[in-house]
C-alpha cells in the first residue's frame, strides 16, 4: 500500500514514513461497531523489525485483535502486551513501534471500538517520546519514522477531539498537546485544542486543557522550541476565554498563568482559588484522594520558592480535612529534604499534629520528627511522650 514503509534489507529500523489512515469521522454514531480496516497491514514484514521481546511477527496478530469490535476478555492484555513490545519508556523508537503507529491510530478513529483511550493514550506515549528524545536515539530511522506517521495522522488524531467519548477526547487533548511542542503543525494543534474549549461539555477536559496547554507551552519555551509562540497563544486564549464556568475555572486560569509567567500569580492566589467554594475538586488532580495530594501540588507550581512552600505548608498543616493535612505533612518531609532550613521552622508545625484526631497524621508526624534528629528538649520530650500513643504504629514510630 502506497504510503506504509518496508525497512531497509538486513536492517532494524524502518526508513521512510506512514501515511495517514483513512478511518471515518471519529465520534460519529454506528449501528454497530466495524473493524478497523488495517489496510496494508500484511505488507510490511513484521518478521524483519524487531521490538522489546525480539522479533516483531506478533505485532499484526495483536493489532488485529484490537481492531475487532465485539466482547474479548482478553483484550486489556492484548493492548498491555502490545504497549510493553513496541514502547520503550526512556529509550528511543524500535522499528515495530514506528511500523504500529499508523495502525493504532485508525483503530483509534474506529469508533465503537473497545479501549479506544487506552489506544490514544498508547500513541501519547509515543509522541511524548518525541520531547524526550536525545541524539543519537531522536534521528534513528525508527524515530524519524515514527515523527513522520504521526504528522501525517494530525487531521485524525485533531478529530479525535470531537469524540464522543469523554475519555477519547481526554486522552486525545493530552496527546496534542505533547505532539504540538515539536510537530512542524503545532499551530494547528493549538488552534484546534483553544477552539475545543468553547464547545466542550466535561469540565474536567476544560480545566486540563488550560494545564496541561500551559505545561507544555512552558517545556516548549524551555527548550527553546519554535512552537512556543503558538503554544503560548493558544493557552492565553483559553485563560482570557469567556465567563462560561469562570468560578470553576478560576483555579486552572491562575495555574496556567503562573506557568506562563511566574512572578504574575503568588502562592496565596493559587491556595486562595484550591480553598475556594466555587472550585469543584472532582475536576482537578490536585484535590485528588480527597486532598491528600494539594500542598504538594501547590509547593510544585512555586518551583524553589521556598518561603511559599512553608507558607502553603503552614496554612494547610491545620486544614479541617484530615486528608489535607496528610498531604501539609508530606510536602513538610519534601521541604526538610530539599532545604535544611526549612526543618526549623516546620518542626513546631510538625509537633502539633501530634494531637491530631487522624492516627496516619499522627504517625506521619511522629515519623519525621524522629528523623529530623532534634536535639530540642522540648521537643525530644514531646516525643517521648507519642510512646503512649493508644496508635500502636504512631508509637512504633516514635520508638
Amino acid at each position: 500500500m502506497a504510503g506504509r514503509f518496508v525497512p531497509p534489507a538486513g536492517a532494524d529500523h524502518p526508513a521512510a514514513s506512514a501515511a495517514e489512515p483513512s478511518p471515518g469521522r471519529a465520534g460519529t454514531a454506528a449501528p454497530g461497531a466495524a473493524a478497523a480496516r488495517l489496510s496494508g497491514l500484511d505488507e510490511i514484514p513484521w518478521a524483519d523489525l524487531r521490538h522489546a521481546y525480539g522479533s516483531a511477527e506478533d505485532v499484526p496478530v495483536l493489532l488485529r485483535a484490537l481492531a475487532r469490535p465485539g466482547e474479548d476478555p482478553e483484550r486489556e492484555e492484548r493492548l498491555d502486551d502490545l504497549d510493553a513490545a513496541i514502547y520503550h519508556q526512556g529509550g528511543g523508537v524500535c522499528s515495530a513501534g514506528a511500523a504500529a503507529v499508523p495502525f493504532l491510530v485508525e483503530i483509534a478513529c474506529t469508533s465503537g471500538l473497545p479501549l479506544r483511550a487506552g489506544i490514544v493514550e498508547l500513541i501519547g506515549r509515543f509522541t511524548d517520546l518525541q520531547n524526550q528524545m536525545r541524539d543519537p536515539w531522536r534521528s534513528a530511522p525508527a524515530a524519524v519514522a515514527c515523527r513522520a506517521a504521526l504528522v501525517a495522522g494530525h487531521d485524525s488524531l485533531v478529530r479525535l477531539l470531537d469524540d464522543a467519548d469523554t475519555e477519547v477526547r481526554t486522552a486525545a487533548a493530552a496527546l496534542l498537546w505533547s505532539y504540538a511542542r515539536w510537530s512542524p503543525r503545532a499551530q494547528d494543534a493549538a488552534h484546534a485544542m483553544a477552539d475545543r474549549d468553547a464547545v466542550e461539555p466535561d469540565l474536567p477536559l476544560r480545566v486540563h486543557l488550560r494545564l496541561d496547554g500551559a505545561r507544555a507551552a512552558a517545556a516548549a519555551r524551555a527548550s527553546g522550541s519554535p512552537s512556543a509562540v503558538p503554544l503560548t497563544a493558544a493557552v492565553r486564549r483559553l485563560t482570557e476565554a469567556p465567563a462560561r464556568d469562570a468560578a470553576a475555572l478560576g483555579f486552572a486560569r491562575l495555574v496556567a498563568q503562573k506557568r506562563l509567567d511566574d512572578a504574575s500569580v503568588t502562592w496565596r492566589d493559587l491556595l486562595d482559588a484550591a480553598l475556594a467554594p466555587t472550585t469543584p475538586h472532582q475536576a482537578y488532580r490536585a484535590w485528588s484522594e480527597d486532598g491528600a495530594r494539594l500542598a504538594t501540588a501547590l509547593c510544585g507550581m512555586c518551583g524553589e520558592d521556598l518561603a511559599a512552600w512553608l507558607d502553603i505548608t503552614r496554612v494547610l498543616i491545620g486544614h479541617e480535612r484530615p486528608q489535607v493535612r496528610t498531604g501539609a505533612l508530606q510536602a513538610a518531609g519534601d521541604a526538610m529534604r530539599r532545604w535544611r532550613s526549612a526543618t526549623s521552622v516546620l518542626l513546631p508545625l510538625i509537633e502539633g499534629v501530634l494531637t491530631d484526631p487522624e492516627p496516619e497524621n499522627r504517625t506521619r508526624a511522629a515519623d519525621l520528627l524522629a528523623t529530623a534528629g532534634t536535639t530540642d528538649p522540648r521537643l525530644d520530650d514531646r516525643l517521648a511522650a507519642t510512646l503512649d500513643d493508644p496508635h500502636r504504629t504512631t508509637s512504633v514510630r516514635a520508638a
